[in-house]
């Protein structure tokens, strides 16, 4: 075949007999490796860490080099805004790849959306994790549905030079779905604190997005309102009866796909409407839990919510005096937070990392406070930690979703 995954197979024979390991490894190769997730350094890393000779008998050429791609990040979800008159969002594919064996020459990107091709060329350079992104300009003109994207790295030797005798090239596909509908949202919150005062109007001001807000001590008068004439947005004078389903009273009648949940009671929304969450979720609902210092989700232990939370969570409360001892903190990104969109800050990874690396904190201290949580539940990928706990319970974790 074309594919050839040497770093890959070295690491499986090392964990797949367990802690009876091989003598010694002897590997007959041209040198070429197009398909491994990890790289002969760390094959041989761990070789040496188990102890295990690595034997390699060099044949045949490599001078063709190696041209891999390792991750394509595209979102799993495009939207297409309902009014005609309204430009679509510019869309980016970031692709992540190794590149081996190249001196000169030129590497040519080609991705495809639909119908839709935008080719970019480059010229080559060694590494075993380089970036590049294109950009769709009006990506999402069309119908809803499932729409292919491609991803084709292909080698070109420089001009003159004798043509290759086989393509040096790589290509991953994914499927992406195209919506042109709004995004349900359901926010929940007990008064309206200062995250209330941030998000709410961050929502609104998305197009792609419908809001319906519940204010559980909020002033009675909000639910009488009709709907803003701009955004839509609707307050509700209680958690919906037969959530996700909208109350009778609301003119948009599809169910909701989200679900916000902020420093609740639980009392507010009872065993009932905490068992139609955790069924929600099960089911492919969305759940952000904004966690609070007087409720949430402290009092969510043992109840049928809890079940919807993807940590494990306990009892406890933040007097007065912890409250006045915090200190500022910053979060710090784990791999897998640095790789999650749902944290991007900047429409560049690049520049996302170095936000949250240094630009955030030029103005700031850092964050005030956060929930102490002991064990994380099962599946999960840690996306930030504190640097630092700050109290007697484990630092903070947030989980990617």
């Amino acid at each position: 075949g074309t594919q050839t995954g040497l770093a890959d197979a070295i690491v499986e024979v090392l964990t797949r007999l367990g802690p009876e390991p091989p003598a010694a490894l002897v590997v007959i190769t041209d040198g070429q490796d197009n398909a491994s997730k990890r790289t002969m350094e760390e094959a041989a890393k761990l070789c040496l860490d188990r102890g295990v000779p690595l034997h390699i008998w060099g044949v045949g050429s490599s001078e063709a080099g190696v041209l891999q791609v390792k991750d394509v990040r595209v979102p799993s979800t495009l939207f297409i805004d309902e009014k005609a008159e309204n430009k679509d969002d510019p869309f980016d594919i970031t692709v992540r790849f190794r590149s081996r064996g190249f001196t000169k020459g030129t590497i040519v990107l080609t991705a495809k959306l639909g119908d839709q091709t935008v080719t970019e060329r480059f010229p080559v350079s060694e590494g075993e994790n380089l970036t590049k992104q294109v950009r769709f300009e009006e990506p999402k003109k069309g119908k809803e549905g499932d729409r292919a994207v491609s991803v084709i790295l292909r080698y070109e030797p420089p001009a003159g030079e004798k043509p290759l005798e086989r393509p040096i090239l790589d290509e991953v596909n994914r499927i992406v779905q195209v919506k042109n509908s709004r995004v349900k949202v359901l926010l929940v919150e007990n008064t309206p604190r200062r995250e209330y005062h941030f998000i709410n109007p961050t929502l609104n001001r998305d197009r792609r997005v419908l809001m319906r807000v519940y204010l559980a001590e909020g002033d009675p008068q909000l639910p009488d309102l009709p709907p803003d004439a701009e955004s839509g947005s609707k307050y509700l004078g209680s958690f919906p009866e037969n959530f996700p389903e909208p109350d009778s009273a609301d003119p948009d009648r599809r169910p909701y796909d989200l679900v916000i949940l902020g420093d609740v009671p639980y009392p507010k929304l009872g065993d009932d409407g905490g068992k139609k969450i955790a069924r929600f979720v099960k089911e492919g609902g969305g759940l952000v839990v904004l966690a609070g210092k007087n409720h949430a989700p402290a009092e969510y232990v043992n109840t049928p919510l809890a079940e919807a939370l993807p940590v494990e969570i306990a009892k406890q409360k933040f007097t007065p005096d912890d409250l006045g001892k915090l200190t500022p903190f910053r979060p710090v990104l784990s791999y897998d937070g640095e790789q999650s969109t749902v944290l991007l800050l900047a429409d560049k990874k690049e520049d996302s990392l170095v936000l949250w690396k240094e630009d955030l904190w030029k103005n700031t201290p850092g964050f005030e406070w956060f929930t102490p949580w002991p064990t994380s539940a099962p599946a999960r990928s840690l996306c930030s930690f504190t640097p630092i706990g700050r109290s007697a319970a484990s630092p903070t974790r947030s989980r990617c979703p």
